[in-house]
């Protein structure tokens, strides 16, 4: 291991962590995806459409689908 040091830590979920592995590994989550209709901006805004506008129109749509996935989940942490 030709270390001259060993890290000592304290890391979350691990407490007191020797070494640097523990705190590498990835927590088990649940992931949803959801795939939303193509949004056609030629056809919505245009020819020379307005960026801002699109902007906060898409913005908004996917705020929406998110604010709907979220309301859906029982447990903040693990789903």
């Amino acid at each position: 291991m030709r270390v001259k040091t060993l890290p000592v830590s304290l890391a979350v979920p691990w407490g007191l962590n020797v070494g640097d592995f523990a705190s590498h590994l990835p927590l088990p989550a649940k992931i949803t995806i959801e795939v939303l209709e193509p949004i056609h901006l030629g056809e919505r805004f245009g020819s020379e459409p307005d960026h801002d506008e699109i902007y906060d129109y898409v913005t908004g749509v996917m705020q929406e689908k998110l604010s709907e996935l979220q309301s859906e989940r029982r447990l903040p942490l693990i789903g």
